[in-house]
């Protein structure tokens, strides 16, 4: 397992300069904003703000803190973000976000169209997490939980190994799990 603390992540400002965001993790390895094959990050959103275009990726935004927002496109079309609920849309859809009534935490997954495609699952704990795919990454986002032998705290995360098995997570919270491919 790959242990992410969340007090060791850098704030980078968004790609269009409006927001500012920290990974959490990137494949592969050493990639940039420019060449990742998939990327999971948490933004925080403090006001109404068109979001970042990145062609030929395919994104999930989940809001894990705060009452939620509205993303409107250019061409008219609408999407509900709810806490706890992910959403999927392409990176090229020009989006406006609009807060409910105050700011909110996201959680974005982003994934190259043509790569293996990402998926983004919301559980309460006690639970197990079934490893599969090329990458399962665990992400705390409420209280703390124990996975595996580390005890984590909010935003901290885990990244299981392709040997790693099935993971049993502890505690009272509430995780993001992610799997690529």
């Amino acid at each position: 397992m790959l242990l992410s603390r969340a007090r060791d992540r850098v704030s980078v400002p968004w790609k269009n300069g409006r927001g500012s965001t920290v990974d959490v993790a990137i494949g592969p390895p050493g990639a940039s904003l420019t060449d990742f094959d998939w990327r999971v990050s948490l933004a925080g959103i403090r006001g109404d703000v068109p979001f970042s275009l990145f062609p030929g990726m395919d994104r999930i935004l989940t809001v894990v803190e705060g009452p939620g927002m509205t993303l409107t496109a250019t061409s008219g079309e609408m999407l509900q973000a709810h806490a706890d609920r992910p959403i999927s849309f392409p990176g090229e859809t020009a989006f406006v976000c609009q807060l409910h009534q105050g700011p909110v935490t996201a959680f974005n997954v982003m994934t190259r169209r043509g790569s293996p495609a990402g998926s983004v699952e919301i559980v309460s704990l006690p639970t197990t997490v079934v490893h599969r795919g090329a990458v399962t990454l665990v992400v705390a986002l409420r209280d703390s939980m124990t996975a595996a032998e580390y005890s984590l705290a909010a935003w901290d995360a885990v990244q299981l190994a392709p040997e790693d098995g099935d993971v049993e997570l502890t505690g009272v919270g509430v995780a993001a799990i992610v799997r690529i491919g």
